[in-house]
């Protein structure tokens, strides 16, 4: 009687330790980690290959000119975002591109007379530069976002939607408040017409 309530006892131990162990508690199974294993090695062999020239290639040397007509308070600012929405894109995907050769590719910073710190290190200024002054002119729309028309009816400052991609593109830690504060303007010019 003992022997059989050992071997039952067992039995369900065993059964709920196997059971347990491809639960989605414990994690992706070892096949789901071998295929991220596979396929990030896949993606860092690619980018292992890079050379110095590509990476120079990825300069951010010149983006000054493209700032300062982005910074012209004499445009348009639904032109003036679409020009920082631009460059702010431009800007992130050379860093994205140059932070994941170098994780790659360590040795690329060191090789003789290697650029690439000083081109990577230009590509951080003038994103975080761009990142300030797009972050500012959206603050500062958001502040005023309806005005009156020559009537003194509610109007819009500038294209709802417009500004609702420059927000998402942006994605600053207060993007949901800058979100619902378009909403409510939205919601104003809308009760206005009524």
């Amino acid at each position: 009687m003992r022997t059989r309530l050992a071997t039952a006892v067992g039995v369900l131990a065993g059964a709920l330790l196997a059971g347990c162990a491809s639960h989605s508690a414990f994690g992706p199974s070892s096949d789901a980690r071998l295929d991220s294993a596979v396929k990030d090695g896949a993606n860092d062999n690619a980018m292992k290959d890079v050379t110095i020239d590509q990476v120079s290639s990825k300069s951010c040397g010149d983006y000054r000119g493209k700032l300062t007509k982005a910074q012209n308070d004499e445009a348009a600012e639904v032109d003036r975002l679409g020009a920082f929405e631009s460059l702010y894109k431009e800007l992130k995907d050379k860093n994205d591109y140059l932070e994941q050769a170098l994780s790659s590719n360590p040795d690329l910073q060191f090789a003789n007379d290697s650029q690439v710190p000083k081109i990577r290190d230009e590509c951080r200024d003038a994103l975080a530069d761009v990142t300030k002054d797009y972050s500012d002119l959206v603050n500062e729309i958001a502040d005023l976002l309806v005005v009156k028309d020559t009537h003194g009816n509610p109007a819009p400052r500038l294209d709802f939607k417009k500004f609702r991609e420059a927000i998402t593109v942006l994605n600053p830690d207060d993007r949901d408040a800058l979100l619902a504060r378009v909403d409510q303007a939205e919601r104003k010019i809308k009760a206005a017409s009524n």
